[in-house]
């Protein structure tokens, strides 16, 4: 894979240039603007490609409960409006512009949820055998950030302890994968514990990689 954002010298920082623990993102795909949600630093930054610095535009007021704060922010969504969601506590979210529903990322007890507009319950997307983690295709082990294709409604689940992405078709029992599950490690077929992806207007793919 190639870089588009990273820390300076892959250290941990607190300044504009750094990030710490990048959890999330999702890329503007006209302006390739990438929306980076830093854990550590309890804030979401905008970095504009090919530069070193980034702009701070929600948090950064160290951790807490006000309006302007976060408790270690995990994942972040755009409606159609432009108006930006963002949840704690190790789940993804996605927002889908053509529908309005929200699906979210259901870290323990491994599945996907479907929640529609207005609705009083959500729907199972995707989610392990009987909720127990495991390996095998038709297995989530602390699913942690996704995408959904808005035309074909297919699930993209990025799958924590397993290193990989996986494809969910709908109404299916299994998933495809289409990134990583070759181990642990830092080569470039591989992840270590990957935590969100988003696709550009090309159709590439961007992970974030803790």
């Amino acid at each position: 894979g190639v870089t588009g954002t990273s820390s300076n010298d892959g250290e941990p920082g607190s300044n504009n240039a750094s990030l710490d623990r990048p959890y999330s993102l999702r890329v503007n795909e006209e302006t390739k603007i990438d929306y980076v949600v830093n854990l550590m630093n309890i804030r979401i930054q905008r970095w504009k490609h090919d530069e070193t610095d980034s702009d701070t535009i929600v948090g950064g007021n160290v951790e807490g409960n006000e309006n302007n704060q976060f408790h270690h922010p995990t994942d972040l969504a755009f409606d159609s409006g432009g108006n930006l969601y963002q949840v704690s506590q190790y789940t993804g979210i996605f927002a889908d512009k053509t529908t309005s529903p929200l699906y979210i990322a259901d870290l323990l007890n491994r599945r996907i949820q479907n929640w529609p507009k207005n609705a009083l319950e959500d729907v199972t997307e995707a989610s392990s055998n009987d909720g127990e983690p495991g390996s095998n295709n038709a297995s989530l082990d602390r699913p942690y950030g996704l995408h959904v294709n808005e035309e074909t409604k297919i699930d993209y689940v990025v799958n924590l302890m397993n290193n990989r992405i996986q494809l969910w078709k709908h109404d299916e029992t299994e998933g495809d994968t289409i990134v990583g599950g070759n181990g642990e490690g830092n080569e470039n077929n591989q992840f270590h514990h990957p935590t969100d992806l988003a696709f550009d207007s090309d159709g590439n793919l961007y992970a974030s990689d803790v």
